[in-house]
């Protein structure tokens, strides 16, 4: 009877182990995003940058992205430009300098980032660049990425919490670059 007792508990113990040990995996890998902006470049040079952050102790994958003004999604760059700060329009191109990056679908290694925004000032771009940096601290994400595990969540950028998915939901207004921004030529009648 104590042979058996002690076997149970046993038994017992090392499925705790079992799941201690997958707790303590799943937690070394877990990603965490959070959303980074600066006003200059290390030289002090006043430089825009509106980026995505890997915090965490893993690395994330990126599954989808979104970007909103004012509760309202946009989907992409120009025309969060255009509604936060008054980026005219030339042609179905910008008016303005302004860089951006691909921030879904795309794999943030630990303590990387990547820039959906950067800009810098110019004689030409001064009033643009100070309405972009007042209204940066008002931009409000969204975006849902996993572990190496499949473990998702789905963040604001901007808490400490992260809320647990099983699968990353597609958005309503993905946020992408403009494909002539890549070198492609866009379709006839296509939106620039």
């Amino acid at each position: 009877m104590v042979s058996l007792v002690v076997a149970v508990r046993h038994g017992a113990t090392m499925e705790r182990m079992a799941e201690a040990n997958a707790r303590l995996v799943s937690a070394n890998s877990w990603p965490f995003l959070v959303y980074g902006t600066d006003n200059q470049d290390v030289q002090g040079h006043p430089h825009l940058q509106l980026r995505v952050v890997n915090v965490g102790v893993g690395p994330a994958r990126i599954e989808t992205f979104e970007v909103f003004w004012r509760g309202e999604p946009v989907g992409s760059a120009e025309e969060l430009l255009e509604r936060c700060c008054g980026l005219r329009r030339d042609s179905g191109r910008a008016k303005a300098a302004f860089g951006v990056g691909v921030i879904a679908p795309t794999v943030l290694r630990v303590g990387d980032s990547e820039s959906f925004i950067t800009m810098s000032q110019t004689d030409n771009d001064v009033d643009l660049w100070n309405r972009l940096n007042s209204a940066r601290l008002d931009v409000k994400l969204r975006a849902c990425y996993c572990s190496v595990f499949d473990e998702c969540w789905t963040s604001t950028l901007q808490s400490t919490r992260a809320e647990r998915v099983t699968s990353c939901p597609v958005p309503k207004v993905r946020y992408v670059i403009p494909q002539y921004a890549l070198g492609v030529a866009p379709a006839a009648g296509a939106r620039p």
